[in-house]
């Protein structure tokens, strides 16, 4: 049976008398849509070489996915408050089943975006669900560890996912994952159809706010896509700027028509708070820098001399091993200890960690590179429960959909922006280093300068167009183009992680600035 405090709102459902059971049933859901979103990592480089796209424009198929989260969470969040968190996390996971095995199954890489977007919004109703659902199952002296939970039920599926998913790619093809992940959703879906209970529903009057829900879906994706501009076309591209003016316009309409909606997409009143807004940001910037990292991570392992999807897969699992490990200890760490305390010494860990991924270069043991992950894995699962105790302890318990809604927003927007970030700079550093030490090798061999603009050109178009003057030029000096660009290559990739690297120091400085704005969240007497 449902118990009610007398704290609470009239008829607002708080506890249940064995919250666990409930709560380990909501977790396998959690841990299926988690293992989905791991088997990507491995995946998208063998996507993007079966397809044929580039780095850059691979990371569309992380970017989508995460638009529809992203942009759908408040919305399915509110919805949750006023129709029910059971019948919206039944509808997330019949989606998402649904949506993977679209994936499964499509025939070009545009199909594949469509389906990746739908799994997204899928998703949006199914984590910011079972994220309210702990301050209802939970008292608030009491979350610490539910939430450490939930971080090692995330992990445990980002571990299995990442080197289940890189043999899974490598023996069975990439449709594999998709195909697994369908059916695994149905499975959640029945378990929650029998085990977990329905809240009571809030009586407040709610519409769907379409006009606030496009501005953010263009905003977000406008944000989402500058990365992308910047490494194809340059920092000072118009496109880049025309998107990074888009995506903060677009904010800025969305805040002042927030202020007059009747069903905002986005409550004001709660991103006014201090304790909410400002664990969300750094927990956005912590995530750009471990997405930055991981993805990056992913090509330049696959790609390297004896590199492979389940070399990804295996780096990947040592990092979410790290990971879920890290947030059962840091969600008993912030029952005992200042959240803020916690959190400092995060930073200082994950400062560690990207310090050690500098040093990554071609010849490095996979075991070295296996262990560098676990550091950055261990801050990535230690920050969650510290910084989202202190969030959802500043959002009032009868917007509790809202709130999550709301973080998970601010939460999910930084592991695109940090797929996108670290791609788009991977990608973009690659090329640029490529072709200054192609250049340079080439005039070592002898090529006259009039044929390196002709060289370029060839490199550009990914030796699909060699002229057939460099051609021949190359023949006479015994030059093989294939063979000269390969190890071009290679030089290029042992300078890009540092390059990565360097700027992504800039985002974690930032988050160590804000966490001086954090205060203490007050302990209710257990």
């Amino acid at each position: 049976m449902l118990q009610t405090s007398s704290a609470s709102p009239p008829g607002e459902a708080v506890e249940l008398a064995r919250p666990w059971p409930t709560y380990i049933v909501l977790l396998v859901s959690c841990f299926i849509t988690i293992e989905a979103a791991a088997f990507q990592a491995p995946a998208i480089p063998t996507i993007a070489h079966f397809f044929g796209v580039s780095a850059g424009l691979s990371a569309l198929i992380a970017l989508v996915y995460y638009l529809g989260l992203v942009v759908f969470s408040p919305v399915f969040g509110r919805a949750a408050d006023r129709y029910g968190r059971k019948r919206i996390l039944m509808v997330g996971l019949a989606m998402f089943s649904l949506s993977e095995f679209a994936a499964a199954a499509v025939p070009n890489f545009t199909l594949l975006i469509l389906a990746r977007f739908f799994q997204g919004i899928s998703v949006a109703c199914i984590l910011p669900v079972i994220l309210s659902y702990i301050a209802y199952l939970f008292p608030q002296e009491k979350r610490g560890m539910p939430l450490g939970v939930m971080v090692f039920s995330m992990s445990l599926g980002a571990t299995t996912g990442a080197i289940i998913g890189g043999l899974m790619i490598d023996h069975l093809g990439w449709r594999s994952v998709y195909w697994v992940s369908g059916i695994l959703a149905l499975l959640g879906l029945a378990l929650v159809a029998w085990r977990v209970p329905e809240t009571t529903r809030n009586d407040r009057p709610w519409r769907l706010d379409w006009p606030g829900m496009l501005l953010l879906l263009l905003s977000v994706g406008a944000l989402l896509s500058v990365p992308t501009w910047i490494s194809n076309f340059g920092f000072a591209s118009w496109q880049a700027l025309l998107a990074l003016a888009g995506g903060v316009g677009g904010f800025i309409l969305l805040w002042h028509s927030q202020q007059r909606s009747v069903s905002p997409v986005l409550d004001i009143g709660i991103l006014r708070q201090r304790n909410f807004l400002v664990p969300g940001v750094i927990y956005l910037l912590f995530l750009i820098v471990y997405g930055g990292t991981i993805y990056s991570l992913a090509f330049f392992v696959n790609d390297r001399p004896g590199g492979s999807a389940s070399q990804v897969g295996l780096v990947n699992m040592f990092a979410y091993g790290a990971s879920m490990l890290a947030g059962l200890i840091s969600g008993k760490l912030v029952d005992w200890f200042a959240e803020k305390t916690v959190i400092i010494g995060i930073v200082l860990l994950m400062f560690c960690g990207l310090f050690l991924y500098t040093t990554i270069g071609l010849d490095t043991s996979i075991w070295i590179v296996c262990a560098i992950a676990m550091v950055l894995g261990l801050a990535q699962g230690m920050k969650g429960p510290a910084i989202t105790k202190i969030a959802l302890g500043a959002v009032p318990r009868e917007q509790m959909g809202a709130g999550s809604g709301m973080f998970s927003m601010m939460r999910d927007f930084g592991t695109p922006a940090g797929v996108s970030v670290g791609l788009a700079l991977y990608g973009a550093t690659l090329a640029r280093r490529t072709s200054e030490t192609l250049e340079v090798r080439a005039a070592g061999l002898g090529l006259n300068d009039d044929y390196l603009p002709a060289l370029a050109e060839a490199l550009a178009s990914s030796g699909a167009s060699v002229p057939p003057e460099l051609h021949t030029q190359l023949v006479i000096l015994g030059v093989d183009y294939a063979e000269l660009v390969a190890d071009s290559r290679l030089d290029g990739m042992a300078a890009t992680l540092p390059q990565v690297g360097y700027i992504l120091y800039v985002v974690l400085a930032l988050a160590a600035i804000l966490t001086l704005l954090l205060t203490r969240v007050n302990k209710t007497p257990s």
